[in-house]
């Protein structure tokens, strides 16, 4: 069964698979306010997630990281969920992205979608995608309304 860990920083393992997959990775730990969700299976590292607060409603997943040989077999699907789920553990109400073009199609199948006001930011050169998705709680249908 995979095991999700949150934390504010991540384990030694995890910093290593972020380095990496991301070869700008930051050495030291930025000042924004960061969350950490690492998966494991028998106590293995799958994949890492980080994402930043941008405001008391919005949290940016700012990197995903999945051991090379784990991809496309939905882990990096259940990293983003997890980083979901705890914006609104956290009480936020929307995640984002800024992503390459090339990562449109896993975060759309998410439920992201393209934010039109979203500031654009390049990455050697390529104008990265803004996406935002609205978080809702599901409601649990036995209880009333009021």
């Amino acid at each position: 069964m995979v095991t999700p860990s949150f934390g504010l920083k991540p384990s030694l393992e995890g910093e290593k698979l972020l380095r990496f997959c991301f070869e700008n990775y930051p050495t030291k730990n930025q000042e924004s306010e960061c969350v950490y969700v690492e998966l494991r299976i028998d106590g293995t590292l799958l994949s890492i997630g980080r994402m930043e607060k941008e405001d008391p409603e919005t949290y940016c997943i700012t990197h995903i990281a999945v051991r090379p040989e784990l991809r496309k077999k939905k882990i990096g699907s259940y990293t983003v969920k997890f980083l979901c789920n705890r914006i609104l553990s956290l009480g936020g109400r929307y995640a984002t992205a800024s992503i390459h073009p090339s990562f449109l199609p896993f975060f759309t199948s998410l439920g992201f979608r393209v934010d039109q006001d979203g500031e654009i930011h390049l990455d050697n050169g390529t104008p990265l995608v803004h996406l935002k998705k609205s978080l809702v709680r599901k409601r649990n249908k036995n209880k009333s309304g009021y």
